[in-house]
């Protein structure tokens, strides 16, 4: 899916591919440019996939039938682009908090070509039970041609299935499920995605009494004290997501065991913190430092409490296949740990986790330009350099592993690969400035 839109915060003009997300995704530039509207635009979209209820009984402007045209090809493609156009808009003053006036303004267009393409191809099949009709109609799709296969519903069978509660004709049947077998192929939630706000240092201190209070609040407002909806708090939906994932944690914890991924992280993740994050028996988040003393997380450095959810993140939830936005990953981590950090963002994107990450900090991408250089100079660097510098040969980063999003002139740049590496300056100009301005008092000072 390709998107289009305008007029998105100070953002006037701009265009994502979003079949085209790499392992790493990176968006940089200066302070009100717009990291963060164009971050919540992409929470916005993958909100949709996971809010969207599929009407069983909408229409999508072509009955069901046994063979698609090129001509129904582009009815299906038209109203899926405007559903999410839809779905979008409508969303996103959601997941900013914020009134839909914000974004009277805001415009896109939203390409599924290649979705259609693919659709074309798809060969598939999905199943639906019908209650009062006593049976089970399986959709076939294979290139143009659609059957439906209908069966008396055998529990031993075992099926997937939906049941309805109403009287439903053979023909409605069949146009159900094909607007179901619709919606699932173009709508269908396919992502888990998390979110790091910058906002997460503060958030982990005070996760529970944020829920508690949110929860309290909602009851009033059930039983009728309007007085309440000024109390709730003004804050976006990643943040809000953040508060209930870091809630969730504790559950989780019991119900799982230590994931792999993160048993083949544990000594790198105990480096950068200096210990490890726990949840104790009173299902707390604590810190352990290294050795057994365990304290509370309100007594730990910043650099903990930043990291504390997306340490626990690792040792309970990570998968392949998930999405993970991260706001200004730097926050709060020295210089070094910085670099440790995008070194452990590299490898986990290799194991298939991909990242939505803006940045202000230059060693971020210097350090990813290092990446891309070693890629390129792997087989000539020795096992000495490599010990003196602490990289091993996972160090690496492929172009086609990373995108570079830069915000400036009010639209969003994609910043092109050339020769094998990209050219990230964002930050050169100001270093440079520092530097000289360093190196012309420094004349002065020295008396020349």
């Amino acid at each position: 899916m390709i998107i289009k839109f305008k007029n998105l915060g100070p953002i006037e003009n701009g265009e994502i591919d979003l079949n085209d997300l790499k392992g790493i995704n990176l968006i940089i530039g200066k302070n009100n440019t717009g990291k963060t509207y164009l971050s919540n635009l992409l929470y916005t979209y993958f909100k949709v996939r996971e809010r969207q209820n599929i009407k069983m009984d909408e229409v999508v402007g072509i009955r069901f039938k046994d063979r698609l045209s090129d001509s129904d090809y582009e009815t299906i493609k038209d109203y899926f682009e405007k559903k999410y156009e839809k779905e979008i808009k409508d969303t996103l003053s959601q997941v900013f908090h914020t009134s839909k006036d914000t974004f009277k303004d805001f415009e896109i267009e939203v390409n599924l070509s290649d979705e259609i393409l693919e659709f074309k191809k798809l060969d598939d099949d999905t199943i639906i039970y019908f209650r009062e009709m006593r049976k089970t109609i399986k959709l076939k799709k294979f290139e143009d041609k659609i059957e439906y296969l209908m069966e008396d519903y055998d529990e031993n069978k075992g099926k997937r299935y939906i049941t309805y509660n109403r009287k439903i004709e053979e023909e409605e049947a069949k146009q159900i499920i094909f607007g179901y077998f619709l919606h699932i192929k173009f709508f269908q939630k396919i992502y888990k995605f998390y979110s790091f706000p910058a906002e997460r240092s503060g958030a982990v201190l005070f996760y529970k009494q944020l829920l508690e209070e949110r929860s309290n609040i909602l009851r009033e407002l059930e039983m009728g004290n309007d007085e309440s909806i000024g109390k709730i708090s003004r804050y976006s939906e990643p943040v809000n997501d953040y508060v209930k994932f870091l809630n969730s944690i504790s559950d989780r914890s019991k119900a799982m065991n230590e994931l792999e991924i993160y048993k083949n992280l544990d000594e790198r993740l105990k480096e950068i913190l200096g210990g490890e994050v726990i949840i104790d028996t009173e299902d707390n988040i604590m810190f352990k430092i290294n050795g057994d003393k365990i304290i509370d997380i309100g007594m730990v450095s910043s650099t903990v409490k930043t990291l504390a959810g997306f340490y626990l993140y690792l040792k309970y939830f990570a998968m392949e296949g998930d999405i993970v936005f991260i706001d200004e990953i730097e926050l709060n981590l020295h210089p070094e740990n910085q670099r440790k950090i995008m070194k452990l963002i590299n490898y986990l994107s290799k194991q298939g986790i991909k990242f939505i990450i803006s940045t202000h900090s230059p060693i971020i991408t210097e350090e990813i330009d290092n990446m891309l250089l070693f890629e390129k100079v792997k087989d000539k660097i020795n096992s000495e350099e490599m010990k003196e510098y602490e990289i091993n040969s996972e160090y690496g980063l492929k172009t086609s592993d990373i995108n570079v999003f830069h915000l400036h002139n009010k639209t969003v740049e994609k910043i092109k690969e050339k020769n094998g590496e990209f050219e990230i300056e964002t930050f050169n100009t100001v270093l440079e400035e520092t530097d000289n301005l360093y190196q012309t008092l420094l004349f002065y000072a020295e008396g020349k």
